[in-house]
């Protein structure tokens, strides 16, 4: 082999092993911006699902103490009756007179509110709105609400509004209007509770935040 056969061998290799290093790079690269792009995605999904296990826990706690409550009536109960059958009337009274205290304080109890945390749905029109939505999101986060990945859709109102779904959370969704107020966003508050106020497949405390087009970049931009 020749001086010039070997030369052009070297170089057929060395440009062998660019092309390699070239495509390593490529690679990690990508895989860098996969994780990057997954992180951001998963984080609200991870924060989503720390709040709902919160939320059921509040939820099992209430319900053992329920469960402890009719045990203690049910002792109640029964030692009347005993009390009753010996005619021990004035024993008999007092265990009633606690049994009906304890349903007082039962009922207390089931009327109570069980504080859930808020979950706000991002509706946006494409991903032209994402940037936007994503200040927003971040904000009402750091507020104490829940704000899973956006929902992107074709339809929507020709001003951007909050939805709330049930009567009886229309105060909490006049705070989260004017939250997004101060933010710089004017919203429009909607009540759709007529269609979802006993809807079982609604999780309570959901509120719909839906963009209108172009809307948010505009207010976002004069801030």
């Amino acid at each position: 082999m020749n001086a010039n056969e070997t030369g052009g061998a070297e170089a057929k290799r060395g440009r062998g092993i660019s092309i390699l290093l070239v495509i390593q790079l490529l690679i990690a690269a990508s895989t860098v911006v996969v994780t990057v792009v997954v992180g951001q995605k998963i984080k609200p999904m991870l924060e989503q699902r720390d709040q709902l296990k919160k939320d059921i826990a509040k939820l099992e706690a209430r319900r053992l103490d329920h469960e402890a409550r009719l045990d203690s009536l049910e002792n109640l109960i029964e030692a009347s009756i005993d009390q009753l059958k010996k005619r021990d009337y004035e024993l008999a009274q007092q265990s009633l007179t606690s049994a009906k205290e304890e349903v007082v304080q039962a009922r207390a109890r089931i009327l109570e509110p069980i504080k859930i945390s808020h979950r706000i749905v991002i509706q946006i029109h494409g991903e032209y709105q994402r940037e936007a939505a994503e200040k927003i999101g971040a904000q009402l986060r750091s507020a104490g609400y829940i704000v899973p990945d956006f929902e992107l859709v074709n339809t929507g109102p020709n001003a951007t509004e909050l939805r709330f779904l049930r009567k009886a959370e229309q105060e909490e969704a006049m705070k989260i209007v004017g939250l997004l107020n101060k933010m710089g966003v004017q919203v429009k508050l909607a009540d759709h509770s007529a269609n979802y106020e006993n809807a079982k497949n609604v999780r309570p405390g959901t509120y719909e935040l839906w963009f209108a087009p172009g809307e948010f970049e505009q207010q976002l931009k004069k801030r």
